[in-house]
């Protein structure tokens, strides 16, 4: 279909949507007119004349009922709905004609009355189709010029006829003129808004690309940055001169900033893409707040501040939301806190009020630090806005953390607030609906601590396709006098498997060639030493989405990079104590 036929059709089918909602409207007032002027056709004709129309909308409601373009595709169904269009105002002028006929002069100024209005609706409901127009208003033009006719040869004056079709011909030229100034009025909306869908296409192309680029970057800093981790860790262990911790602290502390600004510039992309999600769990609300406490204590410690919490014993113990990005919202308010409070005191204040079946929890962080004007709040939560020059350079951050938590916050169904007076401090409001949830139960031999065999090391697959890692990760876990294996690819990965067992692979998610997931899938598949062997993914993408798709391949765990190896050793952990819990329920069956 071309262009011109599709705007066509887009048009016709916008009247016949406006005419199917107008569906009860239009009956009432016919319903109406017919009672008001049965004095003129008689009661026969009148209820005749209405069961007639009924019948006309119900077979337009029945063809053209469906408000989609798919309708009218057809020229069949497209020249039906002006066939219709036309029998409709055809069937309500024969009404006004026999008014003109029956009642005379007054019968033929009510004629005059119902067929003007039918143009004006015609002008109204047409939408900017010229076709929908002209089938709608030919009828009524075709009685003004032949309805006077028979009226004068009725009985009536030829005054009242002439008048009748002067008046007609004014009509009809009143609303050419209207539909005209509509057309235009119509096409230069379909042009604001075919502008509009453009300017947003390139839009979200724009931000579609910025997010690819985003995500490809982060996915190459990610490697260095594990790298970094992992030297740093092992020059503070290994370090006998005090000198030497203290640099490999300051290579870790610079490379956890460095993961921090990171996995900021991801989220405000996620953000901006619309592709920011929130997950719904039970979780422990109490242990979460007392976790976070606890985090930040060796850092308020170390300013001389004192850390106040108030109102957790209000709070109830197991909710339903998303406790990472919670977590992540009150740790960037409370690091923000500490940052700008030189002395006194931080404070987390919390208060639950009953909303409905949920609760509305606030968590109100206060500090007695330097304080903000009003025109510092008015741009706070802007995204690399910063307090100032001076606070970039002291304090460092990109500005993003704030814009990030109040984001989520909505996301969340909630919202951050901020009031500050300069020199006093600043107090932040976060303030988020969460459903009570129920209560997870935990048993202490669940946890197993790893189990590192006497008389042998574990066995580990490394399969990473970067040297930068694969190095990392060899360094990391010959501190547990583990027997590593690497390679650099996922053949390699699957030749080294059906060769050998090992305790735990490591997986690379994204590898050249076979990746990860296809490596995993495979190797569950076919019978060999490894079918069963725990599987923790290394992927740079922790959304909710990519963990799934990893569970799904037949993955036991994952660490998301850069990875530390704390986190390392805890997926482990966690992956052999499950194994274990497994063998011994095999055991007891």
């Amino acid at each position: 279909m071309s262009a011109n036929n599709s705007s066509a059709v887009e048009r016709l089918a916008r009247v016949m949507i406006v005419r199917h909602r107008q569906f009860a409207m239009r009956l009432v007032v016919a319903a109406v007119i017919a009672g008001l002027f049965f004095g003129f056709t008689g009661w026969i004709f009148a209820t005749a004349w209405f069961a007639v129309y009924v019948a006309v909308q119900l077979m337009g409601q029945q063809l053209f009922g469906d408000e989609s373009l798919a309708v009218l595709q057809s020229p069949l169904r497209y020249r039906g709905a002006l066939l219709l269009l036309s029998v409709d105002t055809l069937v309500f002028g024969l009404f006004g004609f026999q008014e003109a006929l029956r009642g005379g002069p007054w019968g033929v100024a009510c004629a005059c009355l119902l067929w003007a209005g039918s143009i004006m609706n015609a002008v109204v409901v047409t939408n900017g189709s010229k076709h929908a127009f002209i089938y709608q208003a030919l009828p009524s033009a075709l009685f003004y010029l032949t309805a006077p006719l028979f009226a004068v040869a009725a009985g009536a004056p030829w005054i009242d006829g002439c008048a009748v079709i002067v008046a007609g011909v004014l009509n009809l030229m009143v609303g050419t003129t209207v539909w005209a100034a509509s057309q235009k009025l119509y096409e230069a909306e379909l042009q604001a808004r075919q502008e509009l869908e453009r300017k947003k296409a390139e839009a979200e192309a724009a931000t579609a690309a910025k997010s690819a680029f985003v995500a490809m970057v982060s996915h190459e800093l990610r490697t260095p940055i594990s790298a970094i981790l992992a030297g740093a860790a092992e020059v503070e262990r290994a370090a006998a001169e005090p000198g030497l911790r203290s640099n490999g602290l300051l290579i870790s502390d610079s490379g956890r900033m460095m993961r921090t600004l990171l996995n900021d510039l991801l989220d405000l992309s996620k953000i901006e893409a619309g592709r920011m999600s929130v997950e719904v769990i039970p979780y422990d609300l109490r242990g979460l707040v007392l976790d976070t406490i606890r985090f930040w204590s060796k850092e308020t410690k170390k300013k001389g501040l004192r850390v106040r919490l108030q109102g957790a014993g209000r709070l109830p113990r197991w909710v339903m939301g998303d406790p990472t990005r919670l977590r992540q919202i009150l740790n960037n308010l409370m690091s923000n806190a500490i940052k700008f409070t030189d002395e006194g005191s931080i404070t987390l204040s919390l208060s639950t009020v009953a909303a409905g079946e949920d609760l509305q929890v606030s968590f109100h962080v206060i500090d007695t630090g330097i304080g903000m004007t009003a025109e510092q709040i008015g741009r706070l939560f802007t995204a690399f806005e910063q307090l100032g020059a001076q606070t970039a350079r002291t304090h460092g951050g990109s500005g993003l953390g704030l814009a990030i938590s109040r984001d989520l916050a909505r996301l969340m169904g909630g919202d951050i607030l901020a009031s500050s007076t300069q020199g006093q401090g600043t107090a932040f409001s976060l303030t988020i609906p969460l459903a009570l949830g129920a209560e997870i139960c935990t048993d202490a031999s669940d946890v197993v601590p790893m189990m590192l065999d006497s008389e042998r090391p574990l066995r580990i697959l490394i399969a990473d396709d970067h040297e930068f890692n694969r190095r990392a990760f060899t360094l990391m876990l010959e501190a547990a006098s583990a027997e590593i294996t690497a390679v650099e690819d996922g053949l390699k990965a699957l030749d080294a498997l059906a060769a050998f067992a090992f305790d735990v692979v490591l997986m690379d998610v994204n590898m050249p060639g076979m990746g990860g997931l296809d490596v995993v899938r495979q190797l569950r598949k076919v019978a060999g030493p490894n079918r069963a062997v725990a599987v923790i993914a290394l992927t740079a993408a922790g959304s909710a989405e990519d963990i799934a798709a990893c569970m799904k391949a037949g993955m036991n765990a994952f660490v998301t990079k850069p990875v530390e190896g704390a986190e390392l050793f805890a997926a482990i952990e966690q992956v052999l104590s499950l194994d274990l819990i497994e063998d011994e329920l095999a055991l007891s069956a």
